[in-house]
């Protein structure tokens, strides 16, 4: 199931409760305190990541093929990395299940999240503004 070793798989049904994890995942999944569910929008702290993969499993689903997305940038330990993405569709007793592969093998974008972004010397244009408030 996993060619790489930086290779993560998991098993998540129809309804994105993830089944089954094989690979260490801690770059993607985070068990949140109290009570737990282990519907995937609970358990991925990156949303941009956990809506990626979830428009892949829609995918895989209606056309009932693999669904692949190249470089999905991703928060991950206090910087932005890339991710391939792999959605494959499986047929189990329980219905539908999707076999999700993460291959975290692209180190070449990491990049720190700045705390506190420099601030530009020289007066800023208005869209520039914007975007530094944004951050």
């Amino acid at each position: 199931m996993l060619s790489k070793p930086n290779s993560v798989g998991m098993v998540a049904g129809e309804g994105m409760e993830l089944l089954e994890i094989r690979g260490n995942a801690t770059a993607f999944i985070r068990l949140p305190e109290g009570r737990t569910s282990f519907h995937l929008l609970n358990l991925m702290p990156d949303t941009g990541l956990f809506l990626e993969i979830e428009k892949l499993i829609q995918q895989s689903q209606n056309s009932e093929e693999t669904a692949t997305q190249k470089r999905v940038p991703f928060e991950s330990g206090g910087g932005i990395r890339d991710v391939n993405i792999e959605v494959s569709p499986l047929k189990d007793r329980r219905g539908h299940v999707f076999l999700i592969q993460l291959d975290d093998e692209i180190h070449e974008n990491v990049a720190p999240v700045p705390d506190n972004p420099p601030v530009p010397e020289s007066p800023a244009s208005p869209s520039d503004r914007l975007i530094r408030k944004l951050k």
